[in-house]
């Protein structure tokens, strides 16, 4: 995400538990972040404690987005899984 931002891509952040569809297209409510990079020190990677800022929140349709990044922290629990096990897969035609 740091190198993301770093090229000039705008950074937002969701959870499973906002995605949705909307007029057909996958939709999450997002947060606009800002990032603190980290700094290389001694060799070790340094991030400050609050290496983030949550601005605006909005309704953003996922494929306008350059990249869509989903991380889910373990353990993944039952109800991560059913959110993901019975949303519909979306194909595009070439």
């Amino acid at each position: 995400m740091e190198a993301a931002q770093l090229l000039g891509y705008r950074i937002l952040v969701t959870t499973a538990g906002e995605l949705s569809f909307t007029d057909g297209q996958p939709t999450a409510m997002c947060h606009k972040a800002t990032l603190r990079p980290a700094v290389v020190h001694d060799g070790h990677r340094l991030a400050d404690t609050e290496w983030y800022i949550f601005t605006i929140r909005a309704l953003c349709t996922l494929s306008d987005a350059d990249a869509v990044i989903m991380r889910t922290d373990p353990p993944v629990d039952a109800a991560q899984l059913s959110r993901l096990l019975t949303r519909p897969i979306l194909t595009t035609g070439s």
